[in-house]
């Protein structure tokens, strides 16, 4: 596992990011992969409540971009997916992780990607809705909004 500096991240659902980041900060190289956060699943972003959940991680990300980095943990078997998180540090410790977050606060569960995912029932559903309802707009912000979380070191000249 390993924390790496993010320059930006584009938000697909509550559960899948894409990300830029940096692989080696001596030779300034930078990778373009989606992140996969680990052990939850959150509503598809076609329902209501998982336009909410999507949104919510976009505020999310806004508001913490300069201290989130990527917490690399495996890969997946889906086109080199990375499995990981992406955690908000503070005081150079990790602060908060965002899948505990939404698993917190209930609008994630827990899973494995060892079976088939459970659906979420009417209920969950609703109940993610009457939370986010009232905290969280649903923003256009095109297809897909690349946030900036910091800037790449400029390259040294020789």
């Amino acid at each position: 596992m390993s924390l790496r500096n993010i320059l930006s991240l584009k938000v697909i659902d509550g559960d899948t990011l894409e990300a830029i980041y940096e692989l080696d900060s001596i030779e300034n190289i930078y990778a373009h992969r989606a992140i996969r956060l680990t052990g939850i699943d959150t509503p598809e972003k076609k329902l209501p409540a998982g336009k909410l959940v999507k949104q919510f991680v976009e505020t999310w990300v806004h508001k913490y971009g300069p201290s989130l980095r990527i917490l690399t943990i495996d890969t997946d078997k889906y086109n080199g997916r990375i499995i990981g998180d992406i955690v908000r540090l503070a005081d150079n410790k990790v602060a908060e992780q965002l899948s505990h977050t939404l698993l917190l606060n209930q609008f994630a569960k827990k899973y494995s990607g060892q079976s088939a995912k459970k659906p979420w029932t009417p209920l969950e559903l609703d109940t993610i809705e009457r939370q986010l309802g009232n905290v969280v707009t649903i923003s256009n912000y095109g297809l897909y909004e690349w946030i900036p979380c910091s800037h790449p070191k400029p390259i040294p000249m020789e």
